[in-house]
């Protein structure tokens, strides 16, 4: 074999191991998407409120609606500003010595949304009934 084949091999693995983590990369950066949540022409960040889910990779809570209209994941979604009600789908696994929980279901909360302001949503678990709610 000349060595031409042989560098050839030995170039091989180092590109498709760099390919295949450039997809991964390029896949990861993709999920995390930004889109408006309303009618009309794209509005200043000042007349806009932003709400974000929680680290979208972990996926733990997720918007499905709102105001009662179906939401598609998205990371950050603009809405106008003024009230509305967020329903989310919740999913936690945890694994404990012996054994692992899973609990899934849905959880809605209503908040007052600002002009020029960024929201949060988060999983919160009341430990006296042992139920999901969703905070902003």
């Amino acid at each position: 074999m000349s060595k031409t084949g042989k560098s050839y091999k030995k170039c091989i693995l180092p590109c498709v191991v760099f390919i295949g983590i450039i997809c991964i990369l390029y896949g990861c950066a993709a999920t995390a998407a930004y889109t408006k949540f309303y009618e009309g022409p794209e509005r200043p960040l000042s007349d806009i409120a932003i709400l974000t889910e929680p680290n979208p990779y972990l996926r733990e809570l997720i918007i499905a609606k709102i105001d009662e209209k179906e939401a598609r994941f998205a990371g950050l979604t603009e809405l106008l500003p003024g009230r509305h009600k967020i329903t989310a789908i919740y999913h936690k696994s945890t694994q404990y010595y012996g054994g692992r929980t899973t609990t899934t279901g849905t959880a809605s909360v209503e908040f007052h949304a600002q002009g020029g302001h960024v929201y949060e949503m988060y999983p919160v678990l009341h430990t006296h009934d042992n139920r999901w709610y969703v905070g902003i």
